[in-house]
């Protein structure tokens, strides 16, 4: 009975942690590089305006590649600090991209 009510926290986990973090990761993406292109590159008229469909595509499949876990051990354990400060920085990343984008258009 322990390992079924185990095995169901961890469903659990997965439903309501991983998979909305994952598709929030893949939408802030993908609207910063729909933005940026829409700004820098459609603007010039020689290249198609494309739409937040094609970009979160895109940001799924970049996702799925520089994200995968590496096969070998990290070099030392981290301390919960600098888990934290990794996870905060990730998150901030698209948006500070945007706004200096947003700076030089």
């Amino acid at each position: 009975m322990e390992k079924l009510l185990i095995a169901f926290l961890a469903l659990l986990f997965g439903a309501f942690v991983v998979l909305p973090g994952a598709a929030y990761f893949a939408w802030a993406d993908s609207y910063v590089m729909w933005k940026i292109w829409g700004w820098h590159l459609a603007s010039l008229g020689f290249l198609p305006g494309l739409g937040w469909k094609h970009f979160f595509a895109v940001s799924c499949i970049l996702g799925l590649l520089r994200r995968r876990p590496t096969s070998e051990p990290p070099e030392k354990e981290q301390t919960n600090a600098q888990k934290i400060g990794r996870l905060v920085a990730l998150t901030a990343v698209p948006w500070f991209t945007l706004f200096v984008a947003w700076i030089f258009t």
